[in-house]
């Protein structure tokens, strides 16, 4: 019997102004209580307006349809082909509305009104799996009726809620606008998109079983289920994975969070004029020709503890429609979902701490099998990522599993790092088995799956997360691989900005840092189980004789370009050389600038962590957050010209920009080259020059290669 699990109030939706630049923005706000209105031709995304959803009674004599799911982070849209209203304990419901219903919407319509013929069964991301007939419940809830202007969440028993925080149904606007929306046909049945910035989008696209339950903190299950009734809505992102810092307000979490997104160029009959038709892409013309396109998989930071492909300045439209390439990003498990050491497992020599590598992997066998289904060539898949994203992307260079799911790699501000098992599983820094059983008061793993995700996310929210040597999944360390084989590919694109270190710094030392400051700053860095061997006192006295105390002014530019090179920049450097010692090619890079996140602290006016994002995807977005910011003309040309250069990589594996590709030179060649260690040569990406320099920071790194090497 279906009974009410929760209610929670109507919003308003304040905030909808916030998210009125288009319609992927605006959907993605529903749970502020925004709705899309569409006031041109239905394929623009791009042609209306985010405003506050009218309540149910006051749409009702305009022919509207009215459908809200989940309200802890639900979704509201109508669309003016129908005349009935409904709202989830509304006053306005028509009860006649089960009547043909399709059983996959039923439980959009009062649960105090209508319900399955048969008992639903728990299948997310799917709707509902009910029986073949929606019908008039014959009685109330047995907790009564909910108030007027609520909605209600139902489970099939009181102790397991049947939604948790994620979207329930596709917008109902859909099915009356299909015929002007994309569709691709996949292995598993039509998925419905939307047009965004001139390219397909489908979004919200599960590739992997949820993992709750027993598949909690086990590798993924591959997706393998036939959409309902044939076809599934792919115009909204999927829910983000649990975590405890989300940058974004508008992102709903739920631990049913493995989806990614596709943004491609239309077909030919549909296709707007491409912005950016440079000489090297228009072999592609077309984007169905036999071969396909280049394939960009995106794999997104937040120190393995937070982050979400649904954050917009990692939105691939500008990308796809402008370099005539398909783009996709994609959720993995953090935290402790995607990151715990399990003591069972690993005694049993079982994989254990790398979910959301596992995850990944999943994502990149799906796009192996369908990514042909839009435009593109799985032969031709570059894997990119930023931060924990780049950490990751080295991860699946050593990874025996994923060798042969990508073709070509490129590493953004951060290369290989991973900690020892006895490390994962110690909880020395919260993380691990131990600490977490500790923490809820666990004595077994049987207890840990029994605790709500909240209950775990609460738990473990100060812990830190990096991938782990499992033996089993990694091997080995990275680096370790990389410097004995090579890895799983031979064409390599990395490199760092120029202050990478200063989201690091300035937010705990916001103005000065005293010397006793200083030298404690250093202790924790280089403290207990920071490096792949003991760190020495002798070793510290190399790092003073290069970063001297140098007074409370001096001492935190010292320690941002410490990190800096510490942690980014020399590890590129011994990256680029352990491919090309094993006969690979790669290339280097610096950036040097940024869209001022802070200036009145001094925070973000410097090329700081993150700061190529905007410029990688064409997305005139702060990093990691919905603020957004205007290029100017110097800054939209570096933006297409790191756009060509990716995509040119991903194309052929050289990042050349050909004569004719639109970049701040004035449209001539940029000869970027290839890694030697006699040269020691890297591209520099400024608002002023697109040009090369020669041993950047060389000195430092030669030191850094014989220190113990950061485990985080």
């Amino acid at each position: 019997m279906l009974v009410a699990l929760s209610v929670t109030a109507f919003g308003e939706g304040h905030e909808c102004t916030r998210h009125a630049s288009s319609q992927v923005n605006c959907l993605a706000s529903g749970h502020h209580g925004c709705a899309w209105h569409q006031n041109g031709p239905s394929g623009n995304p791009h042609a209306g307006t985010c405003a506050a959803v009218p309540r149910c009674e006051e749409r009702s004599a305009k022919g509207c349809t009215y459908r809200q799911t989940n309200g802890n982070g639900g979704r509201h849209d109508w669309d003016y082909s129908t005349r009935e209203c409904y709202a989830h304990g509304g006053t306005c419901h028509n009860s006649s509305a089960c009547v043909n219903l399709h059983r996959d919407d039923c439980a959009d319509v009062p649960g105090a009104a209508c319900a399955a013929a048969r008992v639903c069964s728990h299948n997310w991301p799917l709707p509902l799996a009910c029986g073949d007939e929606c019908a008039l419940t014959t009685g109330a809830s047995s907790r009564g009726a909910p108030p007027s202007g609520a909605y209600v969440e139902m489970s099939l028993d009181e102790t397991e809620p049947l939604f948790e925080r994620g979207p329930l149904s596709a917008p109902s606007g859909a099915a009356a606008t299909k015929g002007a929306q994309p569709t691709a046909a996949v292995s598993f049945g039509t998925l419905t998109g939307i047009v965004d910035d001139g390219a397909d989008a489908f979004l919200g696209i599960p590739f992997a079983e949820p993992p709750i339950g027993a598949l909690r903190w086990q590798p993924p299950v591959d997706w393998r289920t036939a959409y309902s009734g044939g076809e599934r809505d792919a115009t909204v992102f999927g829910s983000t994975c649990m975590q405890s810092k989300v940058y974004t307000p508008a992102l709903q979490m739920s631990e049913s969070c493995l989806y990614l997104n596709v943004w491609a160029p239309p077909p030919p009959s549909r296709r707007l004029a491409l912005r950016n038709a440079s000489a090297s892409a228009s072999a592609d013309a077309d984007p169905r020709a036999a071969g396909g396109l280049p394939v960009l998989v995106f794999i997104h930071g937040g120190g393995c503890s937070s982050g979400s492909s649904s954050i917009q300045g990692y939105n691939g439209a500008h990308l796809a429609s402008t370099q005539n390439v398909v783009v996709v990003t994609l959720n993995y498990r953090v935290g402790a979902f995607g990151f715990l050491s399990v003591q069972a497992q690993a005694d049993a020599e079982e994989t254990t701490g790398n979910w959301g590598l596992l995850d990944q992997q999943a994502a990149l066998r799906w796009v192996q099998r369908e990514v042909a289904h839009f435009g593109g060539d799985a032969a031709r898949v570059m894997l990119f990522g930023e931060s924990a994203g780049a950490m990751a992307v080295c991860a699946h260079l050593a990874m025996p599993s994923s060798a042969g799911l990508f073709k070509r790699a490129l590493m953004q501000s951060r290369s290989c790092v991973a900690k020892t098992l006895a490390q994962g599983l110690s909880g020395s820094d919260l993380s691990g088995d131990a600490a977490l059983r500790s923490a809820t008061k666990c004595k077994d793993l049987a207890c840990l799956l029994a605790k709500s995700s909240d209950e775990i996310l609460a738990a473990s929210a100060a812990s830190s997360w990096l991938p782990v040597v499992d033996g089993v999944a990694l091997r080995e360390n990275p680096m370790a691989t990389l410097e004995r084989s090579g890895g799983n590919v031979a064409e390599v694109i990395l490199g760092t900005t120029t202050e990478e270190g200063s989201v690091f710094v300035i937010p705990y030392y916001a103005s000065t840092l005293p010397a006793k400051s200083y030298t404690s700053a250093l202790d924790t860095l280089f403290g207990d189980g920071c490096c792949d061997r003991a760190w020495t006192s002798a070793d510290t006295a190399q790092v003073l004789s290069m970063y001297p105390n140098a007074g409370p002014s001096g001492n935190r530019a010292n320690l941002i370009q410490l990190k800096t090179d510490y942690l980014f920049a020399c590890p590129a450097r011994r990256v680029a050389r352990a491919i090309v010692a094993n006969g690979g090619r790669a290339y280097v890079y610096r950036f040097d600038d940024y869209v001022a996140i802070s200036p009145t602290q001094g925070w973000g006016t410097t090329a700081y962590h993150g700061a190529e994002l905007p410029f990688v995807f064409g997305q005139e977005y702060v990093p990691w957050t919905d603020a957004s910011v205007s290029f100017a003309k110097k800054e939209r040309a570096l933006s297409d010209a790191i756009m060509a250069s990716w995509s040119s990589f991903a194309r052929s594996g050289s990042p050349q920009l050909a004569s004719g590709a639109r970049n701040r030179t004035g449209g001539g060649a940029f000869a970027w080259p290839a890694y030697t260690k006699s040269a020691d040569k890297n591209a520099l990406f400024t608002t002023a020059a697109t040009t090369t320099e020669s041993g950047y920071r060389k000195s430092f790194c030669d030191v850094w290669d014989t220190l113990p090497a950061p485990h985080k």
